[in-house]
């Protein structure tokens, strides 16, 4: 999935990640990690949806990045 916010009917990386929630679920189920790279704001955004499409079960992106699973490179 690729999400270009500045572009005439874009989206944001959070509404894409929202929009996604229960293949999402289903990838971090099966073990998956989470590359988050770009600016300050996009990061605090895409963490706190994460951590809402991540409640049901019953995990956070604290608890991600405690396993190595969840890293974030933002600027």
């Amino acid at each position: 999935e690729t999400a270009f916010s500045r572009v005439v009917g874009g989206e944001y990386v959070q509404h894409r990640l929202a929009a996604q929630a229960d293949l999402l679920c289903r990838l971090v189920e099966d073990g998956a990690q989470v590359l988050v790279c770009g600016g300050l704001e996009m990061a605090r955004e895409v963490r706190a949806t994460l951590d809402t499409v991540l409640a049901p079960l019953t995990l956070t992106t604290a608890e991600l990045k405690a396993q190595g699973r969840y890293l974030e490179d933002a600027y």
